[in-house]
């Protein structure tokens, strides 16, 4: 049956061996977006995560180098997202590997904000091009009137700062329309689809140009 990444993922973590799937992964998007370009797709960006423990692995951006060498995609089509939780002393080692990320031009984003380890300090350690609000935040939108002025003075922090915002875990039209006043730029969630194979992906989004 389907197994959750939330029964495995932190047992992958503990062990250290969640870089094999986060560079697996890496890899994958690579393959896909070059078969994209050469099928003469529309070109679709495309965000995967990597741990902390991959984020700390020795000569991380050597690998990925490696692995990206193969393919060759469009390199800002390759969106590297972190997650916020990371412990204080860790906290400037990882934004030392996302300055390269970003100097190796791939595009890095902040994964899960809002959630319980959040520190807004960390819009200005990090180079980031995208940061994402976690579904726990988005839950609370329709409901608690704090709530709403938060991520709409969040949204617009971000926006001077020229961080794209995407919205977490959408389930409803009246999110989602709270959202659009607020100015966000890109939600994601069940409100739009629930995760779906490759191909059905493909046959559901994706573009050539010239197509109506």
């Amino acid at each position: 049956g389907l197994i959750q990444p939330v029964k495995f993922v932190p047992q992958l973590e503990e062990s250290g061996s969640i870089r094999y799937i986060d560079l697996f992964m890496f890899e994958e998007v690579c393959r896909t977006l070059k078969k994209w370009r050469d099928q003469g797709f529309r070109p679709l960006a495309v965000s995967l995560n990597f741990s902390r423990a991959t984020m700390l692995t020795e000569n991380l951006i050597q690998t990925m180098e490696e692995i990206y060498s193969k393919y060759r995609p469009p390199r800002e089509l390759i969106e590297i997202e972190i997650t916020e939780s990371i412990g204080e002393v860790e906290r400037e080692t990882v934004a030392q590997i996302g300055r390269r990320i970003v100097a190796a031009g791939f595009r890095l984003s902040l994964d899960d904000f809002g959630a319980k380890y959040s520190n807004i300090s960390v819009l200005s350690a990090m180079d980031l091009h995208v940061v994402k609000l976690d579904k726990s935040l988005i839950n609370d939108l329709t409901t608690n009137a704090a709530t709403r002025v938060i991520v709409s003075n969040f949204i617009k922090t971000c926006r001077e700062l020229k961080i794209e915002i995407v919205a977490e875990g959408v389930e409803t039209r009246e999110q989602f329309e709270l959202l659009k006043a607020m100015d966000c730029d890109l939600a994601q969630g069940y409100y739009f689809n629930k995760p779906i194979p490759l191909a059905d992906f493909e046959r559901k989004y994706l573009e050539r140009p010239g197509r109506e």
